[in-house]
């Protein structure tokens, strides 16, 4: 089976501009002693402590759970670029589930709760166990 097609993992990618993500190796922590770049073995596959994002981004290629299309309301394809437009999909924080806000069903959406700390996020109504949002 060929390797550029198979789909993308779903976890979040680094969104590029935070300044977790423009900081430079500190070569001090753990995890760049032990990047092969460094001279490290290479198992601890993580980035540089100072190198955190704090704004992670969903995958171009996630999918609602509940129609099947991406966050610009397309087709998912892992090998397209992403719009300059923000993505219309959220995760909840606690289920994991991706779904656009305007699919969840039965006014869920007011009893849910989006969360500012990351991007595309919330708690859904299921999660909450249908208790008021704060």
């Amino acid at each position: 089976h060929k390797r550029g097609m198979e789909a993308p993992k779903r976890r979040r990618a680094r969104c590029g501009c935070c300044a977790g993500c423009k900081e430079v190796d500190c070569k001090t922590c753990l995890a760049c002693r032990d990047m092969p770049k460094y001279g490290g073995a290479g198992k601890v596959k993580q980035s540089c402590v100072k190198r955190k994002c704090c704004r992670p981004l969903l995958p171009v290629a996630a999918a609602c759970t509940v129609c099947g299309l991406d966050g610009w309301g397309a087709q998912p394809d892992h090998r397209r670029q992403a719009p300059d437009m923000s993505s219309g999909l959220y995760e909840c924080l606690l289920c994991f589930d991706i779904i656009h806000l305007q699919c969840v069903g039965g006014g869920q959406r007011a009893q849910g709760e989006i969360l500012s700390r990351l991007p595309n996020s919330w708690e859904c109504n299921k999660c909450l166990g249908g208790r008021e949002a704060v």
